[in-house]
């Protein structure tokens, strides 16, 4: 006998709801912290380089190229230090889970 639409449904257990996605978000800390690393690297290395420079001309004389290199690598050192800080802060974001 087939089976009516007025019949009550079969007791069946329910299935389990859907579980929420877990994303895999380390391939993103990972690049944010080589890049950082990389950059931080590199811009503290040309800091270093434009300061040692005019401390090994200063037995010459001063004169404004020293004062610009001096410049350039006080703002390329700022710039390492902030992107070594922002490595280190997506290390320890990448840590927690």
């Amino acid at each position: 006998m087939p089976a009516s639409f007025d019949d009550p449904p079969p007791d069946k257990p329910r299935p389990p709801p859907p579980q929420q996605e877990i994303r895999d978000e380390n391939l993103g800390t990972i690049a944010k912290i080589g890049g950082s690393t990389f950059v931080a690297t590199c811009m503290c290395g040309c800091g270093a380089v434009f300061l040692i420079v005019p401390m090994m001309m200063l037995p010459y004389g001063i004169n404004p190229f020293l004062g610009f290199f001096v410049l350039v690598g006080l703002i390329f050192a700022v710039i390492g230090c902030y992107a070594g800080y922002y490595g280190w802060k997506a290390a320890e974001e990448g840590s927690k889970w």
